[in-house]
């Protein structure tokens, strides 16, 4: 993987803590204010994360957020979001115009969450994460029910929105820390069909990526789907956000590749807890010790580049659920710390 960009240096980025493995959310949260979801994240997760709630009829979340202001959907679209006309490559362009993205949801809900935050989160860290152009392409789809992605004269349009996105998220955070991340949420790419066409992929990607780093934050990339290790590989990311509760076995297989990627300065978010139990949660010491022997980094370098999180966001959780996922992350950072010493 192409890695650039200064290390975080760790020393205050964690509460209380001098190295080692951090806490890290995904987006959605179960409390119903932003108050109440930011008091949590400040208490529970070493990194500062926006939370997003649901948002719209059948395109909640992170998706909605991206979507412009009239964009014509239908009532009830079934997976994803429906168009209710077909809409041609000039008539979206209209609605998904750069001099309109003020008011999109996403940046303002940034800015409430920015303002919500004043100058608690200092010293933390912050982290912004929003739905990347091949997920909108995937999921956004025409009366006829074909994805936008089937038509590639939208790829470039999306690129360009997505991009100009994750710029003003960059710039927003840059604000408030100087350690700031924005990720993009690309759930689709280890599925059939986008992950054949990785050519594609990258010339999409990579300018969205490139221009969160040119704005002065580290670039990242969230995959919940089977991880595509050798088309991510390809990508400028900084911070890796990849299913490991689901998709353990084949980060093991692919350690080498995750190897490269941490000796070149990449941070690797993996997700070990599912959202909702499923009798065991994943233990990320097999992994450790396979990547540590493909890479020669030392225990306590392997770990510093290191975050645990939730293998999704907890958005639909109940708030007892969210409770015993942090639980869970502590009492994996507690047998990772009990390896560094045993590596001592």
């Amino acid at each position: 993987m192409v890695v650039g960009g200064e290390l975080f240096l760790l020393t205050g980025f964690m509460r209380n803590r001098a190295y080692g493995t951090l806490l890290v959310g995904i987006g959605g949260l179960p409390q119903a204010s932003l108050e109440e979801a930011l008091d949590w994240v400040l208490d529970s997760y070493d990194e500062v994360f926006r939370p997003q709630p649901p948002l719209g009829d059948g395109a909640s979340g992170m998706l909605a957020e991206c979507l412009p202001e009239g964009l014509p959907l239908a009532a009830h679209p079934g997976f994803g979001v429906k168009l209710d006309r077909l809409a041609d490559d000039q008539t979206l362009a209209g609605f998904f115009d750069l001099e309109a993205l003020d008011d999109l949801p996403v940046l303002a809900a940034q800015r409430r969450f920015l303002a919500a935050l004043g100058d608690r989160g200092e010293g933390r860290g912050l982290k912004d994460q929003f739905a990347g152009p091949i997920t909108i392409l995937q999921s956004l789809r025409d009366s006829w029910s074909r994805p936008l992605w089937a038509f590639p004269e939208h790829h470039g349009l999306l690129a360009r929105w997505c991009g100009e996105i994750g710029r003003r998220l960059a710039q927003g955070l840059k604000a408030g820390t100087d350690r700031a991340v924005v990720i993009l949420d690309e759930p689709v790419l280890g599925l059939p069909g986008p992950r054949e066409h990785g050519d594609e992929i990258v010339a999409i990607l990579e300018p969205v990526l490139e221009g969160i780093r040119a704005s002065g934050a580290r670039a990242g990339l969230h995959c919940c789907s089977a991880p595509p290790l050798d088309l991510l590989r390809r990508l400028p990311i900084d911070e890796l956000s990849l299913d490991a509760q689901r998709f353990g076995s084949e980060l093991e297989t692919g350690a080498p590749i995750l190897a490269d990627y941490l000796r070149g300065g990449g941070r690797l978010r993996l997700g070990i807890v599912a959202p909702f139990p499923t009798g065991a949660d994943h233990d990320p010491l097999p992994l450790l010790r396979r990547i540590e022997r493909s890479s020669g980094l030392r225990p306590e370098e392997l770990v510093d580049r290191l975050a645990l999180s939730p293998s999704c966001g907890t958005m639909l959780c109940p708030l007892d659920r969210e409770a015993e996922i942090v639980s869970a992350l502590r009492q994996a950072r507690t047998r990772i710390d009990g390896w560094l010493e045993e590596s001592r």
